[in-house]
């Protein structure tokens, strides 16, 4: 399912007639809070499809009426994963309407004929983005010692030593797409998501497997990183 069905199901799920509309169509009749989509936005780079969402009522309704419809559907949309922005409503006296404008961003990957979910989520190394990061994993490492008395044989204590984290990236290239830069000494890594970012620092990576599929190529590269830090 494409992205625009998914908003159209989502809107009439929450009791709106709606339809796919763009500009210079000819206006139907409004009787009741009407819902119309389109694509408003497509930023490949930062894999960001923006729907372009007008909730129009019938004058009659009111104004107040038309922002409560207007909230409903960008309630709506926000538990559907969308980052709605709903503009101030308007009168147009031409149709007798009033109506909202909604702006639906969603995190995707548009692939030619269909939309695909994307990550969610960035990761640079060095400051440069990593435009087909899919996954990245990181799991801590401590190294741990059992501390004896002298002249006992159970460990009275365990030692903490110092840590590492060991860190995982999936990367999923098109075929046009270029490898990310080789790293022959110490990086960085920044995962930025919703929640926030991680910075690990003082990287290396010790193995890279690349496959070859029908859509590009996917390249898991592992590595250790010495320290993290959470913004």
């Amino acid at each position: 399912m494409g992205i625009l069905e998914r908003v159209l199901l989502r809107l009439r799920e929450a009791g709106f007639p709606a339809k796919r509309a763009y500009s210079g169509q000819k206006h139907t009749t409004v009787t009741e809070p009407v819902a119309t989509v389109h694509i408003g936005k497509v930023d490949r780079g930062a894999y960001q499809l923006t729907v372009a969402v007008s909730i129009l009522c019938p004058a009659g309704m009111g104004g107040t009426a038309c922002e409560e419809a207007g909230l409903r559907a960008v309630e709506a949309l926000h538990e559907d994963g969308a980052v709605c922005t709903m503009q101030g409503c308007r009168y147009d006296g031409l149709t007798r309407t009033f109506s909202v404008d909604i702006q639906a961003v969603y995190t995707t990957m548009v692939t030619g004929e269909e939309e695909q979910e994307a990550p969610g989520f960035c990761v640079s190394i060095n400051g440069e983005p990593l435009p087909y990061a899919v996954e990245f994993t990181s799991e801590e490492q401590h190294k741990h010692e059992p501390r004896y008395a002298m002249g006992e044989r159970e460990p009275k204590s365990i030692s903490f030593g110092s840590g590492r984290w060991d860190i995982c990236l999936v990367e999923r290239i098109p075929f046009e797409g270029e490898d990310a830069a080789e790293q022959t000494g110490l990086f960085s890594i920044q995962v930025t998501g919703m929640h926030g970012s991680e910075n690990y620092r003082e990287c290396v990576w010790t193995s890279v497997k690349r496959e070859f599929t029908r859509q590009g190529r996917v390249c898991t590269r592992r590595g250790i990183a010495l320290r993290r830090e959470v913004k």
